[in-house]
């Protein structure tokens, strides 16, 4: 049987200044900027962190996954100082197996880019690039033989 553990709530988001912030998923920085019609929205690089207990799960029989349904538009994920993933593209869901990282207490970081790239598209389109991770994100157990 699958089980679902949702990850949205107080995650540390470090702002253009460099001051630390907490947000809860879904987020954007660009809520302000990419609203106001200018076409000048930040896009760049920022970085969300969050210490999370691990899911209840048996070694010998599941898996753990880490999954993303939505971070925009680029992606490199870390488990406990350890790049686990990246990932192109704002708009699908991906998603690591993290069963043999998980200590009872885990770090996971997401370096999210919204920045001009030639390797994710759409590159061009009358809506906004919102920066950030935008869907759900959570551990998913699920039997080894699923």
């Amino acid at each position: 049987m699958r089980k679902i553990e949702k990850i949205m709530n107080q995650w540390l988001f470090t702002e253009k200044s460099g001051e630390k912030i907490l947000v809860d998923l879904p987020h954007t920085w660009n809520n302000i900027d990419g609203q106001d019609g200018g076409n000048d929205y930040y896009r760049g690089t920022f970085v969300y962190e969050k210490m999370v207990s691990a899911p209840k799960f048996d070694k010998e029989k599941e898996v753990v996954y880490l999954v993303f349904e939505g971070v925009n538009s680029s992606a490199k994920v870390n488990v406990n100082d350890k790049e686990v993933i990246t990932h192109d593209g704002g708009y699908s869901t991906f998603r690591v197996d993290v069963t043999d990282l998980l200590q009872d207490e885990n770090k996971i970081s997401i370096e999210v880019d919204n920045s001009v790239s030639d390797k994710v598209y759409p590159q061009r389109a009358d809506f906004t690039f919102y920066g950030g991770i935008y869907r759900d994100v959570y551990f998913l157990v699920v039997s080894k033989h699923h």
